[in-house]
């Protein structure tokens, strides 16, 4: 299977993790992009670019490093060796490697990071988001075909839209009308001769299409349809599906604050654990938001939920929350995100057949103990 690069960005952000959900902070997809004629057979996932990983890319014959944190947050004047980014610039481009990062549109994608967690703790995910972040621009779409090729126009058009509301499948709706037109000296009809009026039984397609598929759906329809001139419209629509960070999740049983450290030290391997609290009443509801999410904890009081996981705990937020009554569990940022890459790893590897391999990185925290 030849695979490129295209192919593995395309797939992540329309796919796997709509990238019109990152932050309008955010600096999520191609970061050094060597053209779509590379030919990729083994990718390196890492958290984050260092030069240590970008060495391991060229020693183990990568051609492309995906990462979660972008290499590029600020933008950049000018690119110099004597500096730690500029050096990492440089040495992948000497070597042939790309870079692509995707990052909050992971953290707010359906297989997130957070639902990766719950999933190790056997916990079950009773909402999400914890806190909004936007929603997704819909449409409403429609076209009209003859009725002898309906069928062909509305498996082409589903297909492309990975037509999907809930638990079901390839959603549309189909309605019996009638369409006139006239075609002109210059056209070419399916149906009908030039300058004489002509009415046709036609089906008219209406289905509800995210912004990420529209160019998709726009494909489809001029490959299926059979009219010289298909007569198509998008909508959009006032409201469309929330989305955000983090997710609340009902654990299995009844815990004590030191059963839950001792279950998160046995089930995610973690070995630096802190908390804003000793001791806690016994629980079963936990809110998970990976990364730097311990302001989230105010959305926590607000649901109804007493223990926030996360990493990133601030002196203040700490304070804040105990005082409030919310425990805030920190295991670390790096942890919290980096847990996520065996699963990314599994999704790339069955979606393309290339070699994955994965970086670990030094801890950006040393703890002494």
């Amino acid at each position: 299977m030849i695979v490129k690069i295209d192919d593995i960005a395309k797939f992540i952000e329309r796919e796997f993790a709509d990238i019109h959900k990152q932050s309008r902070w955010d600096n999520s997809g191609l970061q050094i992009y060597l053209g779509d004629e590379i030919k990729v057979s083994r990718l390196l996932l890492s958290l984050d670019i260092t030069e240590d990983v970008i060495e391991e890319a060229i020693h183990t014959g990568c051609e492309l490093i995906l990462t979660h944190h972008p290499l590029f947050f600020p933008k950049i004047s000018n690119i110099d060796i004597n500096t730690a980014i500029g050096r990492k610039i440089i040495l992948a481009i000497k070597n042939n490697i790309s870079i692509l990062s995707y990052h909050t549109n992971i953290d707010v994608a359906d297989d997130c990071i957070n639902s990766c967690i719950a999933y190790k703790l056997s916990a079950k995910v009773i909402n999400k988001p914890l806190t909004i972040e936007g929603e997704v621009e819909r449409y409403k779409f429609s076209v009209s075909t003859p009725v002898n090729s309906s069928d062909e126009v509305f498996k082409a058009v589903t297909k492309a839209n990975r037509s999907k509301v809930g638990n079901y499948n390839n959603v549309a709706s189909l309605t019996k009308i009638t369409g006139r037109f006239t075609p002109d000296e210059r056209s070419n009809p399916t149906i009908g001769k030039a300058l004489q009026p002509e009415e046709v039984e036609e089906i008219r397609l209406e289905c509800i299409v995210d912004k990420r598929y529209m160019s998709d759906v726009i494909k489809a329809v001029k490959i299926s349809h059979p009219y010289e001139e298909p007569v198509y419209d998008f909508i959009k629509l006032e409201s469309g599906s929330s989305y955000g960070f983090g997710l609340i999740a009902q654990l299995d049983q009844n815990y004590s604050l030191k059963e839950f450290i001792n279950l998160l030290k046995d089930k995610l391997h973690i070995k630096n654990i802190s908390s804003n609290m000793i001791d806690l009443e016994p629980f079963s509801k936990i809110a998970i938001s990976s990364g730097s999410s311990a302001s989230s904890w105010k959305e926590c009081l607000k649901n109804g939920v007493k223990v926030l996981l996360t990493g990133d705990l601030k002196h203040h937020d700490a304070i804040d929350a105990r005082e409030a009554g919310v425990c805030i569990i920190d295991i670390t940022h790096q942890y919290s995100e980096s847990i996520y890459l065996d699963r990314l790893a599994e999704v790339l590897r069955d979606k393309f057949k290339v070699d994955v391999l994965i970086k670990s990185e030094i801890e950006s925290i040393i703890s002494w103990r």
